[in-house]
């Protein structure tokens, strides 16, 4: 049995559109379009007219996902196209929380590596936990900016930093779900709490299909 992670509601698989996405905006793919990745890639900027330039190649994908769905598909289009990732078999850690864990080991790392003291990784480290706790305070509507900044950071590193872009699709389309289970998923994953004994059961983060 294959896992496949579906976001709730959502009438399209995550992990296949992140597939068709890295088909024309990854260097490394036979069917790569320089143009339409680096549409994609200004997008980030939020200026529209970038956005609109790929509606020929990504709307026809996600027609049938709601207004707020394609918002976030067509983001994480983008982060795609920025930071390259190809979706691996999901398991529970592979969430945002966990980048940010990695994103943090890795500065430390690096700081220690350039001979700084131990005050001044335990700094860096602070820094990345303290944008990592202010993005789980902001609402859905802004959270784009803190979160490509912190992608950013993650493709600058020294080590490679992992990001499970399907799990991200699911997680941005649930984040203003009242319970905020999904806030709570990042935190854990970031602070290494056990979720699978205190999940819960009613807010499941992924689906398989046979």
């Amino acid at each position: 049995m294959t896992a496949h992670l579906l976001c709730s509601g959502l009438p399209i698989d995550a992990t296949a559109f992140v597939h068709s996405v890295l088909q024309f905006a990854d260097r490394k793919s036979k069917m790569y379009d320089s143009a339409i990745a680096a549409a994609l890639r200004r997008s980030l900027s939020g200026q529209p007219k970038y956005q609109r330039a790929v509606y020929s190649r990504l709307l026809p994908l996600i027609q049938t996902c709601t207004g707020l769905q394609q918002d976030w598909l067509l983001y994480v289009a983008a982060l795609v196209a920025f930071y390259p990732q190809l979706p691996v078999e999901a398991k529970a850690s592979q969430n945002f929380g966990s980048s940010c864990l990695a994103l943090s080991k890795s500065r430390s790392k690096k700081a220690s590596h350039d001979n700084e003291s131990e005050d001044q990784s335990s700094r860096e480290v602070t820094s990345t936990e303290r944008r990592f706790l202010a993005l789980l305070s902001l609402p859905g509507e802004a959270l784009k900016t803190p979160l490509t900044a912190l992608i950013r950071q993650m493709k600058a590193a020294e080590n490679s930093v992992p990001i499970y872009y399907p799990q991200l699709i699911y997680d941005l389309i649930a984040w203003d779900h009242p319970s905020q289970y999904v806030q709570d998923h990042w935190a854990r994953s970031f602070w290494r709490v056990d979720t699978e004994k205190t999940e819960d059961s009613n807010q499941p983060l992924k689906q398989t299909e046979n």
